[in-house]
């Protein structure tokens, strides 16, 4: 049995040499938390992102030996005093590491790294199954912002077409009317008829 007070996965994005915390399981307080980028090129990190499993039986001394280790400072602010982390493989490619933490001094030797070892492959297999319906799930939120969006401006250029169709129906019916009245004018030599043709076709312009 693994004695950990502390375990958690993280994801390596190898062009943004990264590593995102996507999983954690920890009663304690958490300075490392879900979400958390980490460089690849840390200390503590670094070898197992290469494939290596890696032991650290005192996080206080390898924080003082590593002072950059920014991961390593924070476990330790977590109350972590141990390490062991192992990497997780899909074929030959270490797609992200699995590391487990424990309160005590000299917590893991390598009988807990072999049986962590031996569940990381099932491991990598859920985790990158979790991280792409995760990215799906993103770009599923993204499509339908972009589709909202697309929407509400359609609307707004629609009820912007019915506005100035109305405008030109308008200034169409007022060209008529007054055309009407201006045939009338050259037309008639009743000048009473006219004028009442005149005062109703400009009233129903204006």
């Amino acid at each position: 049995v693994v004695p950990f007070d502390r375990i958690a996965i993280a994801m390596v994005d190898r062009e943004k040499k990264e590593l995102t915390v996507t999983a954690l399981k920890t009663e304690g307080e958490v300075h490392l938390p879900v979400g958390h980028l980490q460089p690849v090129g840390d200390m503590r990190l670094q070898a197992v992102v290469e494939g290596e499993t890696m032991l650290i039986p005192d996080l206080v001394e390898f924080s003082r030996e590593h002072p950059d280790s920014d991961s390593t400072r924070r476990l330790v602010r977590e109350g972590m005093r141990s390490n062991c982390a192992v990497p997780l493989k899909i074929g030959d490619e270490t797609i992200g590491i699995m590391s487990a933490s424990a309160g005590v001094v000299s917590a893991f030797g390598p009988e807990h790294a072999r049986e962590l070892s031996g569940i990381t492959r099932y491991v990598a297999v859920a985790a990158d199954k979790a991280q792409l319906i995760a990215r799906l799930s993103e770009r599923t939120r993204e499509l339908e912002d972009a589709n909202e969006i697309k929407g509400r401006f359609l609307d707004k250029v629609s009820e912007e077409v019915e506005r100035q169709t109305g405008r030109l129906h308008r200034a169409s019916e007022r060209e008529r009317r007054l055309l009407r009245i201006a045939g009338a004018v050259n037309a008639s030599l009743d000048l009473q008829a006219v004028f009442r043709l005149a005062r109703g076709g400009l009233r129903d312009v204006v």
